[in-house]
Order: C-alpha cells, then sequence, then structure tokens
C-alpha cells in the first residue's frame, strides 16, 4: 500500500508537471525551472528514495512498538520520526 501511495504522489506530480505552463517571470519560479530540468531517471531516483524513506520509517516504528527496553523503543521512534521527516520534506519539494 505504501508502495501505491509514493506511485501516486510522484504520480500526481509528474502529471501536474506535464500540466504546466512554465513561465519565469524576473522575480521568477525558480523551483519550476529546476523541475523543468528533471529527467525521468531523477524523477524515478527521487520515487526510489520515497520508497525507501517509508520502508524506513515503518520497519523502525514496528521496532519502536516491540521493543522491551524503553530506551532502544525511544531510540528507534526517534529514527522512524527523523525519516517520516526526510519523506516528508521530499514531497514538499515535489508538490512545490
Amino acid at each position: 500500500m505504501r508502495g501505491k501511495i509514493v506511485s501516486d504522489n510522484l504520480t500526481c506530480f509528474v502529471s501536474s508537471f506535464h500540466l504546466r505552463s512554465f513561465t519565469f517571470t524576473e522575480s521568477g519560479r525558480l523551483k519550476d525551472k529546476i523541475m523543468a530540468s528533471l529527467t525521468s531517471k531523477e524523477l524515478t531516483a527521487l520515487e526510489e528514495m520515497l520508497t525507501s524513506e517509508q520502508s524506513v520509517v515503518s520497519k523502525y516504528k514496528m521496532y519502536a512498538q516491540t521493543a522491551v527496553d524503553s530506551a532502544i523503543k525511544d531510540k528507534c521512534q526517534c529514527i522512524a520520526d527523523k525519516h517520516q521527516r526526510h519523506y516528508d520534506t521530499l514531497i514538499s519539494q515535489l508538490q512545490g
């Protein structure tokens, strides 16, 4: 299911990317300019990064839930939270 979410997010991004009209004013839409230069290989790499981050998040959340030692539980949750922020950052950058 998570892979489907990643795929859907990237598909929505790619669809909106292709439908956008990229007009660059003097104040600029630098992010759109950067996104316009992404290749399909780069988009595939982004999709793989998103999938990887989601995988790490789910694994460490599971480890945190099953850990008995509170220090290990806290560390696992901290790692899951860090990778969730990575995922959220990638999504927010793709969505503009």
